[in-house]
Order: structure tokens, then sequence, then C-alpha cells
């Protein structure tokens, strides 16, 4: 089952549309966008530092010209404004890059998970690929549905889920998963450096969805779960893969409907919080 391109990716949060309703879902990933990484603005400013004395002679040219005062295409790309701008942004550049080849490898996961292996591959995401493609060998993991897009209409929001998967008693696991065997699994995949609690929630958003949105608008009840797995694909560690159990929890779920609700307050219009600024009118001087 493939997943409906219901969602709307053209502002600055995704969101779902409903092709019947014409209902708006706020994407789980876009809820989970609000918690503050702690990590991100000292990774971002080493970034912007590292690519400064990589390219110092381009820093100190910057340094002597006077800002163009010009955007997007039209801007001259060495003037002070140019350069600095070009620094603040290598975050962004890193984190879309990542993002890119994270869908680009859970693309190519789908296609064999459909048709087989034997699609084309981009030579980033080979290593990425092998390293999945050994861990299933050995896993055996056999496919109940891919991308399928899930909401929760009492809640107002949905999500796209990579897989939900079976383990046989022919597949091999590692000890502490065994137990996962002959049960409804919701999988996600992840190419990140890190996993983290953040991962669990969003998965427990989509175990407790209300129903499967098909791409036509109809609706069909939701697959049963019985445990969450997280698959982090890293080539450079060992084995390539590692698995961590997603705890499939009401108190998990909590957490995500409290950042939902965080999100959702962020996003309201400003009249919900607070008021207009009012201003005193500046006296007239008596005469």
């Amino acid at each position: 089952m493939g997943s409906p391109k219901l969602a709307d990716d053209s502002g600055s949060q995704r969101w779902y549309l409903h092709p019947k309703t014409g209902e708006r879902f706020l994407s789980v990933t876009s809820a989970l966008g609000y918690i503050a990484k702690h990590g991100l603005p000292d990774w971002a400013a080493r970034l912007s530092a590292e690519a400064a004395i990589e390219a110092w002679s381009r820093v100190q040219e910057a340094a002597q010209l006077p800002p163009c005062n010009a955007k997007g295409m039209n801007a001259c790309g060495r003037c002070r404004s140019c350069v600095a701008a070009w620094l603040a942004d290598r975050h962004n550049v890193v984190r879309d890059t990542a993002s890119s080849l994270g869908s680009r490898f859970h693309e190519a996961v789908e296609h064999q998970a459909l048709f087989g292996p034997g699609g084309h591959v981009d030579a980033d995401v080979e290593p990425f690929l092998e390293a999945y493609n050994n861990w299933a060998d050995r896993a055996k993991p056999q496919f109940e549905a891919t991308e399928i897009t899930v909401i929760n209409r009492r809640l107002g929001y949905a999500g796209t889920l990579d897989a939900i998967l079976r383990f046989t008693d022919d597949s091999d696991l590692p000890k502490p998963m065994r137990h996962l065997k002959n049960l409804n699994i919701l999988d996600d995949y992840k190419t990140g450096k890190y996993v983290g609690a953040p991962n669990c929630w969003q998965l427990n958003a989509y175990r407790f969805a209300e129903a499967v949105l098909l791409p036509d608008g109809t609706e069909e009840p939701m697959p049963p779960i019985e445990a969450g797995l997280i698959l982090h694909v890293r080539p450079e560690s060992e084995g390539g893969v590692r698995m961590r159990e997603a705890f499939l929890t009401a108190k998990n779920f909590n957490t995500f409907i409290y950042t939902l609700r965080v999100a959702q307050s962020m996003m309201a219009p400003l009249g919900d919080s607070l008021s207009r600024p009012a201003r005193f009118t500046p006296q007239k001087a008596s005469v």
C-alpha cells in the first residue's frame, strides 16, 4: 500500500489535506519540530565557524566590500552581507542534505519492499541501503504495508508511517529483540546521527491514529499494531543497523499530545493568547 500524496509542504509547517472533506491535519513531524533541539545552536555556530575558516580568503575579501543590498538571483555573492548570509545558512544546507538522503533512502527501501531489488539508487544512498539489506537478509522482515497515511480526526493530526512488518520464527534477531517475532510491528527508519525520545513519540502518534487515509479520500480502520521499532541505519557503525524498540504506551502518547497542543497554540492567531499592543498617545505640551 503506497502513500497518498496528501501532504502540503508549501508553508513552514506540513499539513495533510483530506481529499473528500477538505479537513486539514497537522503533520506529526511538524508538531514534534516545536521541541527545542538543545545542541542545535552550538552545532549551527560550529558549522558557520568551520566554513569561515575554510573560506577565509573569501571572508577577508567580503569584509572590504559594502553590502550590495540585493537578494536572490540579484545578490552579488561576494559582499559583506552576502557572505554573512552564506555563513549563517550552513546549518540549513547540511540539514536539508541529510533530509534529502533520508527521503531517498526511504524511497529505495519502499521500492524494494514492493517490487524487489533492482531500482536506481543514488551513490550517497548506496551505503545505507547496503547496510539495510545486510540486516534484512538476517531479519527477514515480512511487510504488511509501506508508506501509509494515518489520521486522528479527534486530535487534529496526521502522518505517514514507514512500514508495518512482521518477523517470523525464521528471523535472526538480536536476543533483546526476539520477543518481537510474530507481532504486527510499526517500523520507522532513521538515517540521522541520533535517535531520541521524540522518535518514540512519533511512533506513538501513528499507533494511536484513528484511521488510514487513502489517496481517493476513503478511510479504512487502523491496522492492529502490537509493537514499535526504530531501525537506525548508519553504515559507519558496527553492523550498520541498530534496532531500538519504541514503547507504545499511553504515557508516551500523552507526551506527544502535549507537544501537539503546544505546536497548535504556537500557530494560533495572536488574539488567542495576547491582545495587540496598546500605546499611550503622546500628550501635547501645554502652552
